[in-house]
């Protein structure tokens, strides 16, 4: 049910009967359920745009593909029990449990190797670059030649292991970072959904449910974070938005101010400026015509 609601949020239209997170594919729906599984994204990358000065666009609309779709996944790991080791371990459970320390030992590699000296087994968690012993565990130890108890945690640089099986001398386990990915927020909804359906009550079941709620929450928070991301550019839109408001605002005032003083008439005042100027003008008139018949011999 939260699924199919979520599908209509992301198939929201405007008041114009336009999808909203499809591109300018915006008269079709943009997100549906594929054949096998999952869900496809029907629109495009595109971004409308209003013209908001003479010189300034700003978009009016934000790509599906980019929200939901395209979302930056975390930086994680594989484990994988070296092809050529001759015992019977196997990993039983791996998870970043601590994504700050891990990122920062990305991209690095690491290698646990094993080692059954007076049938005793042990391990040890070197760095694959250069071979330098990691720590791990609370307080952080040298993990060098600490005794392997089957299923205990392995935790190291933010990665937690789980190892099961009878490992011999000299089996490996290769740990490596996976490439970057991406993740869509349907299909991580789905997934667990899937899992949530299919899963048992057994103990692998369970490792395995844990595995997927872990996943799936770190991934809610990278799709949250995507799209924190994209209202923090719609709120920036907004403000170059209220910045050319407010500019029109003054210029605007500034002009009806203008066009008052040319336009705008104050009969009172205009009466009282007309009647003073007619009198400076009778009073300059009458003395130019006594100042004009003047001459030199009027004083002779």
């Amino acid at each position: 049910q939260r699924l199919d609601q979520l599908l209509g949020l992301v198939n929201t239209r405007d008041i114009n009967n336009q999808y909203l997170f499809a591109g300018f594919q915006s008269g079709a729906e943009p997100f549906g359920p594929a054949a096998g599984g999952g869900f496809n994204y029907e629109g495009d990358e595109g971004q409308f745009f209003i013209q908001i000065a003479e010189s300034l666009n700003v978009a009016v609309s934000d790509s599906g593909k980019a929200i939901f779709v395209d979302v930056k996944e975390p930086v994680n790991f594989t484990a994988t029990a070296n092809a050529g080791n001759a015992g019977t371990a196997v990993i039983a459970n791996q998870a970043v449990t601590n994504q700050e320390d891990f990122n920062a030992f990305h991209p690095d590699d690491a290698i646990v190797t094993f080692s059954v000296v007076g049938g005793l087994t042990s391990y040890t968690v070197t760095r694959a670059s250069d071979g330098g012993v990691l720590s791990g565990g609370v307080p952080p130890e040298p993990l060098l030649n600490v005794p392997y108890i089957e299923g205990e945690a392995i935790e190291f640089e933010g990665i937690h292991l789980n190892v099961t099986g009878i490992p011999a001398n000299g089996d490996v386990v290769d740990v490596g970072s996976d490439p970057e990915s991406r993740l869509d927020m349907l299909g991580v909804v789905e997934k667990l959904q899937l899992g949530l359906e299919t899963l048992g009550n057994t103990t692998e079941d369970n490792l395995l449910l844990a595995e997927l709620v872990a996943d799936t929450l770190l991934s809610f928070e990278n799709v949250l974070a995507n799209i924190s991301e994209t209202q923090s550019g719609i709120g920036a839109r907004l403000n170059s938005i209220d910045d050319v408001r407010s500019s029109n605002a003054d210029r605007e005032l500034i002009s009806r101010d203008i066009l008052s003083q040319l336009e705008d008439l104050d009969y009172a005042e205009a009466l009282s400026n007309l009647t003073q100027q007619s009198f400076i003008l009778e009073a300059s008139q009458q003395s130019f015509v006594r100042v004009s018949g003047l001459t030199l011999f009027n004083f002779i």
